[in-house]
């Protein structure tokens, strides 16, 4: 397998090219339409939904004669090139999908005369959710999580000094015993309440600060997870600089992912993320990427935190990603709950939504065949979903003590000791993960409702001193998902050989 190959969407078509502009009525072209297929584990400091495409069903109602389709509200239709258009329905299951000339005038049709299918097409349209009966709402996203996600916090202790970090640093590290209490007890829970998968999340503070405890804890969770029935998964969010060759490999034969900050290239990454030892944090993550993961092929996530001082050159940061074809995830700055943060990091809007298109030039210069709209727009996702993470509902943190937190950002919210929680105590925590229909009105009637789902709770309830408020980066994502849904829409194209 190639390393382009790696994350190459399958090609199925429904369709083939086609160049022509839309007339009315009849064509000699069929009409098509191109839906995302794959899904991409794009791996992140948060807990953001996971989502998967669903698979199209084109299976007809039993009474078609009765049916009366009309096109589903909210669509934004969206310009690509000549001959397609990227179509956007809030409540698609398959997300944003690309119809040639003349699948948009069939879809059209149903807009000017509301009509009952007489095409086979029409179930295609019907499958991705770009029609629906009059009369009838669209059906909500299902969030419906069959993944447990477990932060744990190993320690609290680090070799970096970045001033956005939410972590007090001090020499406060997770017992083999405490993770063991925690991972018996969850793991069978996770079973019994439906979960079919564990994912781990070894953090920190810096977690390969404690690389041998690491080791240990990942092999009771490998024996906690095979006893309880469950699949499991792992990833080490690392700032990459005590990462060699030996630990590498071990990661590899583990299957353990690894995530890794990156803030900017050289000087710009090192005033983010300065090291106690004076040493360049870039040189020690670049040498990492090139001449450890990559070469044995391991290939890391990327998460940038974007903030005021690295804004501008986020464009040349995510170039630099590109060009090694990794998977990242861009996250707008929060100020740390628990401590004083300086101002001198917060995003005005308009310079986030200046860096942000920057990028989005790059990305379409480099464009990857991956569902890049996963990490592209903060908390945001590429598909439906109702919530923005899973607080209160399929995340949950472990500190050091062994106590649960309900996020990892407000770890002095404690639920109670890991050794003798119960699942069913996620819902009544302190932080109101509202889907967002029960956001305010702005949330509801927003066309990208469904894909940020109202944006970090936290930082709403910041925001607006309420948690069904509005999220303060509203206004950056109204402005730019029309641009990234576009690029969605090229990324599309470029996938099934349409330019």
């Amino acid at each position: 397998m190639t390393q382009s190959d790696t994350f190459a969407e399958p090609r199925m078509r429904l369709a083939s090219s086609s160049m022509t502009r839309p007339q009315e009525g009849e064509s000699t072209n069929p009409p098509r339409l191109w839906a995302r297929q794959q899904s991409i584990k794009v791996e992140n400091d948060c807990a953001c939904a996971v989502v998967q495409p669903a698979p199209p069903s084109l299976a007809a109602p039993p009474d078609t004669q009765s049916l009366i389709l009309r096109t589903a509200p909210d669509a934004l239709v969206i310009p690509l090139r000549p001959g397609y258009r990227l179509l956007f329905v809030p409540t698609s299951p398959q997300g944003p999908v690309v119809l040639n000339d003349e699948g948009y005038l069939r879809w059209r049709a149903f807009a000017r005369q509301p009509q009952p299918p007489s095409h086979p097409f029409d179930w295609h349209l019907w499958a991705a959710g770009l029609i629906w009966p009059e009369g009838q709402p669209p059906p909500l996203p299902q969030d419906n999580p069959t993944v447990l996600t477990v932060w744990l916090h190993l320690t609290d202790a680090c070799n970096l000094d970045c001033p956005y970090c939410y972590v007090q640093k001090r020499p406060r590290h997770m017992s083999v015993e405490v993770a063991e209490q925690a991972l018996t007890r969850l793991s069978l829970q996770a079973r019994g309440r439906g979960f079919r998968r564990l994912k781990l999340k070894y953090a920190g503070g810096e977690p390969t600060l404690v690389w041998k405890r690491m080791q240990s804890i990942h092999q009771r969770a490998v024996q906690r997870a095979r006893e309880a029935g469950l699949e499991l998964e792992a990833v080490l969010l690392t700032n990459g600089t005590r990462l060699n060759v030996a630990r590498v490999r071990w990661l590899q034969e583990q299957g353990i992912r690894v995530a890794l900050s990156l803030d900017g290239l050289g000087p710009l990454h090192d005033r983010l993320r300065p090291a106690h030892d004076g040493q360049s944090a870039f040189q020690r993550l670049a040498h990492a990427v090139d001449d450890i993961l990559l070469p044995l092929g391991l290939r890391p996530s990327i998460t940038i935190t974007v903030t005021r001082w690295n804004a501008g050159a986020l464009a040349e940061t995510l170039s630099w990603v590109l060009e090694r074809d990794l998977p990242f995830s861009l996250n707008f700055y929060r100020p740390p709950w628990n401590m004083a943060s300086s101002d001198d990091l917060r995003l005005e809007t308009q310079a986030l939504i200046d860096g942000m298109r920057a990028a989005f030039q790059v990305l379409e210069q480099h464009l990857p065949t991956w569902p890049f709209l996963d990490g592209l727009m903060d908390r945001g996702t590429g598909l439906p979903h109702r919530h923005a993470c899973g607080v209160g509902h399929s995340y949950l943190v472990v500190t050091p003590e062994g106590q649960v937190a309900p996020c990892h950002m407000r770890r002095d919210m404690s639920l109670g000791p890991a050794a003798t929680f119960h699942l069913h105590h996620l819902p009544q925590g302190p932080i109101r993960n509202l889907p967002v229909e029960q956001r305010d009105a702005d949330c509801r009637t927003c066309p990208f409702r469904y894909l940020c789902a109202g944006g970090c709770p936290l930082e709403a309830f910041r925001h607006s001193g309420r948690w069904d408020g509005s999220n303060p980066y509203c206004a950056v994502y109204r402005a730019l998902y029309p641009e990234a849904l576009r690029l969605e829409g090229l990324r599309l194209l470029k996938v099934h050989g349409l330019m």
